[in-house]
């Protein structure tokens, strides 16, 4: 069944699907992406799908042939400020067309609008391919630190030695040595090792020069989630775990309760009177929590003479339904 915002997309699915036509683009819910996709890897099912360059450039949808209708595109700049299509991208939406134990041949065809973009169209297809920069350097300190733990983590580096051996085994590597600066890599990664430690996420063992990773270490190793990005959660995980009561049933209750319409709950004085009335049968601990969960008497008492709700009070009136 369709979602409310796919129905006029898929009212005009409905007109091209027997002609084996199909569309596919952001304006689609994800379901709907899904089965047009599905459709295309079926044979005699979706013959031809219009799509934009994201499609064309990011999923596995191998064709028998790739029509590149614009050599401008949108490159994730403002529509007025489009860009001619770069070597890059066309050898990824080129690359559609054909695959290895699905097809022999594949065609890719660019269509442009005058001999002007004709030159750049030919100079675009003949191109070689770009150069290749590593983002893994001093440079990048957040990717160097990610790499630390993850090779330490894993178990595949657990001492100083076989983190500089597999850090020589990077493209970053390689750069930086033809370029006479292997040892800024080296330096900057014992740097990021020292900050890993610093967040809880590593342990030095100077005995051995070894590392080995915390439980926090690698929880985040496992998450996939940056070990900057993790720090913060587990910072703002642990502040809550600060104002988490067990020796009241009021936090469970609060928990428990699921969101409901704030203009419905509150619309009028009545129920503002009502939830300050509850307000004062309350125990002192049981009004800390309610401070804590974004519940303040003071507030309360303003909306009791003015139930209209703001914007830059949603959040607490939202608490307060709850």
């Amino acid at each position: 069944e369709a979602a409310v915002g796919d129905r006029g997309w898929l009212e005009a699915l409905r007109v091209t699907l027997p002609w084996g036509v199909a569309f596919h683009h952001a304006g689609l819910s994800t379901q709907a992406r899904e089965l047009i996709e599905a459709g295309f890897r079926r044979p005699c099912t979706v013959c031809v799908l219009c799509c934009t360059s994201t499609l064309a450039t990011g999923i596995n949808l191998p064709c028998r042939r790739v029509l590149i209708t614009s050599c401008q595109w949108f490159a994730g700049a403002p529509v007025a400020a489009r860009t001619f299509l770069s070597p890059t991208a066309f050898r990824q939406m080129a690359g559609r067309a054909g695959r290895m134990g699905l097809c022999a041949r594949g065609d890719a065809i660019l269509f442009v609008s005058s001999q002007a973009e004709r030159a750049q169209a030919e100079a675009v297809v003949s191109s070689g391919p770009s150069v290749v920069q590593s983002c893994l350097g001093p440079a990048a300190p957040e990717v160097l630190r990610r790499f630390a733990l993850e090779a330490v983590a894993c178990g595949q580096a657990c001492d100083s030695e076989r983190l500089l051996r597999a850090l020589r085994c990077t493209l970053a590597y390689t750069q930086l040595y033809a370029a006479g600066a292997a040892d800024t890599l080296a330096a900057a990664l014992k740097a990021e090792l020292v900050h890993l430690v610093r967040m809880r996420m590593l342990e030095h063992h100077p005995e051995s020069r070894g590392w080995s990773p915390t439980v926090l270490g690698r929880a985040v190793f496992l998450s996939g989630l940056h070990p900057d990005e993790a720090a913060e959660m587990n910072d703002k995980l642990r502040k809550t775990l600060e104002c988490f009561r067990c020796d009241d049933d009021l936090q469970l209750i609060l928990l428990l309760t699921p969101p409901r319409h704030v203009a419905e709950v509150f619309a009028s004085e009545e129920r503002w009177h009502s939830l300050d009335a509850a307000l004062d049968r309350l125990s002192e601990k049981q009004r800390e929590l309610a401070r804590a969960s974004n519940v303040r008497p003071e507030y309360v008492d303003i909306m009791k003479h003015h139930p209209g709700l703001g914007t830059e009070s949603q959040h607490r009136t939202a608490a307060c339904a709850r």
